[in-house]
C-alpha cells in the first residue's frame, strides 16, 4: 500500500500586510495642461479609479465549445463621492473648496474636460494622471443631512503613469 501524497499547503508567514483602503490624494488642474496649476480636492469620502479591458469573442472550431477571449481595446472611469466643503466667511458666505468647485462647475456643461492627477498616500506605487469628462453634480440631499457631490469622470486614452508628486514643505 502506499502513502497518500500530502495536500501541498499555503506558507501562512507569507503576504500577510494588508493595507487600507481611501489612501488617495486627488488634484485637479485649473491651469493648462502645458503649465499646470494643481489645487487638491479635499472632502472625498470614496475614489474608485477602474479599468475595463474590452474583450471580443475569439473562439474558432478548435476550441470543443469553450469561449475564448481576446483582449481588444480598454477604457477606464473614476468613480468620485465627497462632502461639499469650504469656508464662511464672517458674514455667512460660502466658499466651496476651490478644487471641488473647479470639478463640478466642469460636469455642469457638456464638452468640458478636466485633467485630473491622483496618487496612492501610502507605500503602493499608484500615480496617475488622467483627463476626461466630469459627470459630477451635487447631490439633492434632505434637510439635517450634509451636502454632497458624486459622479465619475470619464477617461479619455490611457491613463498616465506619474511620480508621486513631492510633499511641499513651508
Amino acid at each position: 500500500m502506499t502513502s497518500p501524497t500530502p495536500i501541498l499547503q499555503p506558507d501562512r508567514t507569507q503576504s500577510r500586510d494588508v493595507i487600507q483602503a481611501g489612501k488617495w490624494a486627488v488634484q485637479i488642474n485649473t491651469g493648462t495642461y502645458a503649465a499646470p496649476t494643481w489645487v487638491f480636492i479635499y472632502r472625498i469620502t470614496n475614489f474608485n479609479p477602474k479599468t475595463d479591458i474590452k474583450t471580443e469573442d475569439a473562439t474558432d472550431i478548435n476550441d470543443d465549445g469553450w469561449a475564448s477571449e481576446v483582449g481588444v481595446g480598454g477604457a477606464a472611469t473614476i468613480d468620485i463621492e465627497g462632502l461639499v466643503a469650504g469656508t464662511f466667511d464672517e458674514d455667512g458666505e460660502f466658499t466651496q473648496d476651490p478644487g471641488q468647485a473647479a470639478l463640478i462647475a466642469a460636469g455642469e456643461d457638456f464638452g468640458n474636460e478636466v485633467d485630473i492627477r491622483y496618487w496612492r498616500r501610502d507605500g503602493v506605487p499608484t500615480a496617475k494622471r488622467v483627463k476626461g469628462i466630469p459627470k459630477v453634480t451635487l447631490d439633492g440631499g434632505k434637510p439635517g443631512t450634509t451636502q454632497k457631490f458624486s459622479g465619475s469622470i470619464v477617461v479619455n486614452g490611457k491613463p498616465e503613469d506619474i511620480t508621486k508628486p513631492a510633499p511641499v514643505t513651508p
